[in-house]
């Protein structure tokens, strides 16, 4: 396929149109590089995570951790000084 390249500022650019987007299953971050004096444009394929994925576990584990008496003391001594110099 032919593209023509445009200007953008200082550099050039290409469209890649959407059919080809979509084949190549490219999402918003590319690899760009030259390898034997070709540009090869390589998707990054981002982690594929749900939301809050593990929060269960990490706030299980905290909860567990913060109902040890050498915690709780530890937490007990805390000085907030943050909160006296405010005036309500």
């Amino acid at each position: 396929m032919e593209v023509t390249l445009i200007d953008i500022g200082n550099s050039k650019g290409i469209r890649l149109p959407k059919a080809i987007l979509k084949q190549i299953n490219f999402s918003t971050s590319a690899n760009l590089e030259v390898v034997n004096n070709k540009l090869v444009l390589t998707p990054i394929q981002k982690e594929t995570r749900k939301p809050r994925e593990g929060w269960a576990e990490n706030i299980r584990s905290i909860k567990q951790s913060m109902t040890k008496p050498d915690k709780i003391s530890e937490l007990s001594n805390i000085d907030n000084d943050f909160d006296k110099n405010w005036e309500w």
